[in-house]
């Protein structure tokens, strides 16, 4: 994602990114657990994206 160099992993991310995007998805899980109906739309409004 950053473009910086690193070693290959099952992920394919360096560590930096691969940390920022835990961090999304937790923040997708939490939201989506106290809005369990809530749409695409609005989980995309509420995280930022």
């Amino acid at each position: 994602m950053c473009g910086k160099v690193f070693q290959v992993n099952l992920r394919n991310l360096c560590n930096e990114c691969a940390e920022i995007h835990d961090r999304r998805f937790e923040a997708v899980d939490r939201y989506l657990m106290k809005n369990r109906h809530a749409t695409t739309e609005q989980t995309a409004e509420e995280d930022g994206t």
